[in-house]
């Protein structure tokens, strides 16, 4: 594309618009192909077209590619309204162009032609000009004759330069240096921004002579600054300064003529005539009106479908944000029947061991009285002996062996009874530490899962986040903050695995020692039992 002025506050679609519009002005894109064919420059295919269908062609994409990119929208576009405004009218040579005032402007020079109006216009030299009165008007070479004046009433047909444009005329210039000069554009813009108007700009016109004389008023592109250009010229009529007096009269004196830019001053092959050409086009007030109720329709749908987009996209979140939610609440409910399992197991294995302990006190205190009463009987036996004084030295030895046994074994059995109470001491300890391990690996499952709920809100909420405040700068900082949240907890998550692990490897460890010591209190049994049958 060829380079265009800077955009400021227009929509992509308005912008592209315009660029490609003034490319095809510009014959940066051929068009025709032969006297009678022409080619749709932005489509692939080399199909060629009669003016008509072409201007279908770039009606109909336009209005049936609701679903193509915005250029090539804009594309069609500007190629629609170049065909309108410049190839249907002034693509015949020798053709005559009647605007929508009624007037006629010729393409070929020296044919006069008389329109309805009595007007005459001649595409020459450009000084001579007849008007409604019949009168001729020469002016010297290099200025602008115009003498198509227009009602007070502004038509909805009517063709003004857009952006809204006025011309100021006779301007003071004097000789100086070789050249002429003359007021600057900034303090013109600065009286008629005094008088109310609100000019953008004031733009002498400067020849190879110097200061022209004229200068062309700018405004904005909007309908404010259509009125601000409608009520710049109809102040100067007021004062008997518009464009039909500068046409009338032959002594303008000092004072400024002005009036706004319409189809006839943009014809025209004066200096005006250029500059107007290249900055502006021809637009009708309807014609404006009809372009910005399509670009708003097309903003519309544009916004309509993003808007359309990102809702789909929420729902997509909120529907895996739910399914993310029942597939936890699964999980957990898997994880209450897996912690009741465990804690019956638990309770299965404490009521094991509690019966087990029962069953061997009960041996060993039934041990303890058959070991007292043996003695008991050999004590008997001993003072039978004496009072009987037997002197068989075998009874006696025999007797001595048995009590040496007697004293061993219940030697023995009170040192197992030693070693089992202090087993049994541990065991109540490592029984009461293993139950407050049983409790905090409760806690710990209770808040991993409480912590894992939370990482999966986190991660629910970053999304939806993500999808619904993309372009708003607190909304980017809400989701910071939940990052960093997410992290955190994750970190505290493998914490706690972690601690989890390193529970339930000193929990089977203290399991392993406790089944270590009811083997060594079988074995002690054992022996104790093998001495008493000795």
């Amino acid at each position: 594309m060829s380079g265009g002025r800077e955009r400021v506050r227009e929509s992509d679609f308005e912008y592209y618009e315009r660029e490609y519009y003034k490319d095809l002005k510009s014959d940066y894109y051929k068009l025709k192909i032969s006297k009678s064919s022409y080619k749709c420059p932005f489509c692939q295919d080399k199909r060629e077209y009669s003016l008509n269908e072409l201007l279908k062609h770039a009606v109909r994409f336009e209005r049936d590619s609701r679903s193509m990119k915005t250029k090539d929208l804009a594309k069609h576009s500007a190629l629609q309204l170049y065909i309108k405004k410049y190839l249907d009218e002034n693509d015949r040579p020798g053709s005559v162009v009647h605007d929508k005032a009624g007037s006629v402007v010729l393409d070929r020079p020296g044919k006069v032609v008389h329109d309805r109006s009595g007007k005459v216009v001649i595409d020459g030299s450009g000084n001579v000009y007849n008007d409604r009165f019949g009168k001729v008007v020469n002016d010297r070479p290099g200025n602008v004759v115009i003498v198509n004046d227009r009602s007070e009433k502004v038509g909805k047909d009517q063709l003004f330069v857009w952006p809204w444009m006025g011309i100021v005329a006779n301007i003071a210039t004097e000789f100086k240096d070789g050249r002429r000069t003359g007021d600057s554009g900034s303090k013109l813009r600065d009286e008629f921004t005094l008088k109310g108007f609100h000019p953008l700009k004031v733009q002498p016109l400067w020849n190879r002579y110097g200061h022209s004389g004229f200068a062309i008023v700018e405004f904005s592109k909007d309908w404010e600054g259509f009125t601000n250009a409608m009520n710049f010229g109809r102040s100067f009529e007021a004062e008997h300064c518009g464009k039909r007096d500068y046409n009338k009269l032959r002594d303008r004196g000092d004072r400024l003529y002005g009036w706004v830019a319409r189809d006839d001053d943009y014809h025209s092959k004066s200096i005006i005539g250029d500059q107007l050409r290249k900055t502006g086009d021809l637009q009708s007030v309807s014609g404006k009106q009809a372009e910005e109720k399509r670009k708003t329709s097309l903003l519309v749908l544009d916004l309509a479908k993003t808007l359309k987009v990102r809702n789909e996209t929420l729902e997509q979140v909120c529907s895996k944000y739910d399914d993310i939610s029942v597939s936890l609440n699964r999980v957990m409910d898997e994880k209450e029947v897996m912690i009741e399992s465990y804690n019956n197991e638990i309770k299965k294995m404490h009521q094991t061991t509690q019966k087990y302990w029962e069953v061997f006190y009960r041996g060993r205190e039934k041990a303890r009285l058959e070991l007292h009463a043996q003695r008991k009987e050999l004590e008997g036996r001993e003072k039978d002996l004496q009072r009987s004084q037997v002197k068989n030295e075998n009874e006696r030895r025999k007797l001595y062996l048995e009590r040496k046994n007697n004293e061993m074994a219940i030697m023995e059995q009170n040192k197992a009874d030693e070693r089992v109470m202090h087993l049994a001491e541990e065991h109540k300890e490592e029984k009461e530490k293993m139950h407050k391990k049983i409790l905090e690996l409760q806690n710990e499952l209770d808040a991993k899962q409480k912590l894992e709920l939370g990482i999966q809100q986190l991660k629910g909420n970053l999304q939806v986040r993500k999808q619904i405040g993309e372009d708003d700068e607190e909304e980017k900082n809400k989701l910071d903050a939940i990052k960093t949240e997410l992290e955190d907890k994750e970190e505290e998550l493998e914490g706690l695995e972690a601690l989890q692990q390193a529970l339930v490897v000193k929990e089977r460890k203290t399991n392993d020692e406790l089944q270590d010591a009811r083997k060594e209190l079988i074995r002690e049994s054992l022996l104790i039992m093998e001495i008493i049958g000795m």
